[in-house]
């Protein structure tokens, strides 16, 4: 009897085994079968899910999530990795860039990976200027297009691409812990919340959904209490919470410039919490 069960343990973990090897193989054929590949989803499962799948290429150790090579490519600093983010579109310095860095032929177990993390912002010029770039590219380079709004891209950049829909992650699973102190209004551990922003390593795109959601939290929170009680002092309260948002939407962080960005929005609320307190 205890043979038997050995025998199909034995026979379970080899076909679970060979289940692994054989998504971690799908998985790596796709990426390097195309040159050029599409994935609309939002911004942070779009990167995260590229992030998951370069390491899938490039780790040796099953994306081992620890080695060197697993920790540059989740914080975007991979040499055979290039993320390209636009200030408001891309420039043409830009493509241009690119296109220099695809010229030289690469050797047989060698890739690059160019990553558009917001496709939408490819102006028809600079998309077409990248069109045969990315149509008949050297062995080993690949092209990453992300979006969320594939409408806004030209029929001749979706049509030399291979498209794949993502699943997208909630926005407020993903960011929780970011979210937490901004909706329960508890701002007594910034050390704390510091912290989590290097940890989070919040992208700018990512930034403005954050917000968003703020916003719309802040809105139902007001129009509750407005149908629910008549303290002018709490829909006051709300009003000018929505402004503070409202002003950070028009001062969103430039590439690099996240962190500082979340640490004023953490300060300011804290600020405005001690006004209320003081008012009270």
């Amino acid at each position: 009897m205890l043979l038997k069960i050995q025998k199909l343990l034995c026979s379970k973990h080899y076909k679970l085994s060979k289940i692994f090897i054989i998504k971690k193989t799908m998985s790596y054929n796709q990426i390097l079968q195309h040159s050029s590949h599409l994935w609309i989803s939002d911004h942070t499962t779009a990167q995260e899910q590229t992030v998951q799948s370069l390491q899938n290429v490039l780790c040796k150790n099953n994306s081992c999530q620890t080695c060197t090579i697993c920790t540059q490519i989740k914080t975007y600093t991979h040499p055979w990795t290039t993320w390209l983010e636009p200030q408001t579109s891309y420039t043409i310095d830009q493509i241009d860039e690119v296109i220099k860095s695809v010229q030289f032929t690469l050797d047989a177990q060698e890739f690059r990976f160019f990553i558009f993390t917001q496709a939408e912002a490819l102006t028809t010029t600079c998309c077409n200027r990248l069109l045969k770039t990315i149509e008949e590219p050297h062995h080993g380079y690949h092209f990453i297009f992300l979006t969320d709004r594939p409408q806004e891209l030209l029929p001749t950049l979706k049509s030399r691409c291979f498209t794949k829909t993502l699943q997208s992650q909630s926005i407020q699973h993903v960011y929780h812990d970011i979210l937490e102190p901004f909706i329960t209004y508890k701002f007594n551990k910034p050390i704390q919340f510091l912290k989590l922003i290097d940890k989070q390593n919040i992208k700018e795109t990512a930034t403005k959904e954050i917000i968003d959601l703020l916003i719309e939290h802040f809105y139902k929170k007001l129009k509750q209490t407005a149908q629910e009680s008549s303290n002018h002092q709490d829909l006051h309260g709300y009003i000018d919470i929505i402004l503070l948002l409202k002003q950070a939407l028009l001062q969103l962080p430039v590439q690099g410039s996240s962190k500082l960005f979340w640490k004023n929005l953490y300060l300011a609320f804290d600020q405005h919490q001690h006004h209320v307190t003081k008012t009270t």
